[in-house]
């Protein structure tokens, strides 16, 4: 069977998660791929076939979505005619990680579409109107499967795909790694170098889009480009990590059982649904960093997650089974 694969390229993690899926669907099956939307640094780990400028989310300094200026930013004609670049005739399945052009040109060619994506656990859940028809409307497959931090077999809701190399044989180090991609820079480090340390970390890791090369910046920030086999490893060691609420990071950190503190984007309502989800179940979040703030998250105890498990074997025969 041929499939094309279409992964979200606004962030790291659609493709982070797609990636796990692509590999194991291509030990029985020819796979495709294409990413829409540039806002990410890792489409170069993919061998990719199509890709496109696609819907990019644009952020105020703050880090809030600047909704205005994202949706001026949208080329339909762009839209239109991306679509009739790929040869969507040449598939038998299209599997969509809330990628619009993979989605759309399945329904205007009739071919089967799966779509696998955390928005679609929020469709289900989210009782807003505009979300529930934004979420409809941006990404339309035949299929849905939906993952969330935590699994409910019963509705259908599967658990995170993690990565297949990621394993958990962890250990604790005193640094606490940042992944704040959607801050500005100077305003993390302004924010992290007036820290005092407790005595449980010695300083904090900072992963950046922004950083170019390895460098130091005062005495308890360590700047770090984006890089996955980097990533992977400061994250295994790591006391813990402060982030966005974004699915795929946290998702690493539940498997990995790393203490969390979740800080959602603004005006972002997938990030505002994942934070009360993890507040719900006793994680840590906050609306900013300060030092207070800190003191009470060292202290914080949060859910044990030693039996997390990754849901990529079992999405794929799912997938398997709709074929």
């Amino acid at each position: 069977m041929k499939i094309l694969y279409g992964i979200q390229g606004t962030g790291n993690g659609h493709i982070t998660r797609s990636t796990q899926i692509i590999s194991l669907l291509q030990k029985n099956h020819q796979v495709d791929i294409l990413v829409s939307g540039k806002q990410n640094k890792l489409s170069y780990i993919l061998n990719l076939k199509y890709e496109f400028k696609g819907f990019d989310l644009l952020f105020k300094k703050s880090g809030k979505i600047n909704y205005l200026k994202s949706f001026k930013n949208f080329d339909l004609q762009q839209f239109s005619q991306d679509l009739k670049t790929v040869n969507f005739k040449d598939y038998d399945l299209v599997i969509s990680d809330f990628e619009p052009i993979t989605a759309y040109g399945a329904k205007l060619n009739n071919i089967k579409s799966i779509g696998i994506s955390n928005q679609n656990f929020i469709k289900k859940k989210t009782k807003n109107p505009f979300k529930k028809f934004f979420l409809n409307f941006f990404s339309p497959t035949d299929i849905n499967i939906s993952i969330d931090f935590f699994p409910d077999k019963n509705k259908n809701v599967f658990g995170p795909i993690i990565d297949l190399n990621l394993t958990k044989n962890t250990s604790q180090s005193k640094f606490v790694l940042v992944y704040l991609s959607h801050w500005n820079l100077k305003d993390i480090i302004d924010c992290f170098k007036n820290l005092e340390l407790p005595e449980e970390i010695s300083g904090f890791q900072v992963f950046h889009p922004d950083v170019k090369s390895y460098r130091y910046k005062k005495n308890n920030i360590v700047l770090m480009p984006i890089n996955r086999t980097s990533f992977v490893s400061e994250f295994k060691n790591c006391y813990g990590v402060i982030t966005n609420s974004g699915f795929s990071t946290i998702s690493e950190a539940l498997y990995l059982n790393k203490k969390i503190w979740s800080i959602p984007i603004e005006n972002q309502f997938e990030q505002k649904f994942n934070a009360k989800s993890l507040s719900d179940k006793g994680y840590y979040i906050t609306n900013k960093i300060d030092q207070s703030k800190l003191d009470k998250w060292i202290k914080f105890s949060q859910p044990d997650n030693s039996n997390f498990n990754n849901s990529a074997f079992e999405i794929v025969e799912f997938i398997k089974s709709c074929i």
